[in-house]
C-alpha cells in the first residue's frame, strides 16, 4: 500500500524498494569509500577533451593501458573465438565500468569518446586490432577516461584511481 492507501503494482513496489536500498545501503557505502555525493555530468565532455591527447597516445600504443593489457592477456589465453563469447564478455564487464560515475557517467563518457574518436575516424581498426573500434572504446577508452576523471576528482595516482573503477 502507498501513503494514499492504494495497492502498489509489483513494478512500483520493486522501484520503491530499489530506491530505498540505494538510500539505505548503496549511498552510505559510497560515502564511506570517499565517493563524491554530487557529480557534475555536464562538465565531463570538456574534462575528457582536456586529456584526449593522453587517450590518443594510448590508442597509438605510445602509452601503456592497464585495460588494453588485460584484454590482450585474455585474448592470448582464450583465443579469437572464445574472447567474444557471452560468458567471456560477462567475466570482463566489471573491469571496464567507470567506477563511481556509474551508468549515467558511462553514457556521457561513451558519447564524448564516440564524438572524439569514432565520428572523426581517428580510432581505426588498424589501431584497435583485434578489437573493433567500438569494442576498444568500450573496454579500453571508457575505463581509461574514468581513471583520469577520478584522478582529477580525488587528486590521486592512476594506480589508486584504477582501484576505484
Amino acid at each position: 500500500m502507498n501513503f494514499q492507501g492504494k495497492r502498489l503494482k509489483a513494478v512500483e513496489q520493486f522501484e520503491f524498494c530499489h530506491a530505498h536500498i540505494g538510500e539505505m545501503q548503496i549511498i552510505p557505502d559510497g560515502i564511506k569509500k570517499g565517493y563524491p555525493t554530487v557529480i557534475d555530468f555536464n562538465s565531463i565532455p570538456k574534462r575528457i577533451e582536456n586529456f584526449s591527447t593522453d587517450l590518443l597516445d594510448i590508442c597509438k600504443k605510445k602509452v601503456k593501458s592497464f585495460y588494453r593489457d588485460n584484454f590482450m592477456r585474455e585474448y592470448r589465453d582464450k583465443g579469437k573465438n572464445k574472447i567474444n563469447s557471452p560468458m567471456s564478455l560477462m567475466s570482463r564487464i566489471e573491469s571496464f565500468q567507470p567506477g563511481y560515475y556509474g551508468p549515467r557517467g558511462a553514457i556521457v563518457i561513451a558519447e564524448t569518446l564516440r564524438k572524439l574518436f569514432i565520428d572523426t575516424k581517428i580510432l581505426t581498426k588498424s589501431l584497435t586490432i583485434p578489437q573493433t573500434p567500438m569494442e576498444y572504446l568500450q573496454e579500453v577508452l571508457i575505463p581509461e577516461a574514468a581513471v583520469r576523471l577520478i584522478q582529477e576528482d580525488k587528486d590521486i595516482t592512476a594506480e589508486k584511481a584504477v582501484k576505484l573503477c
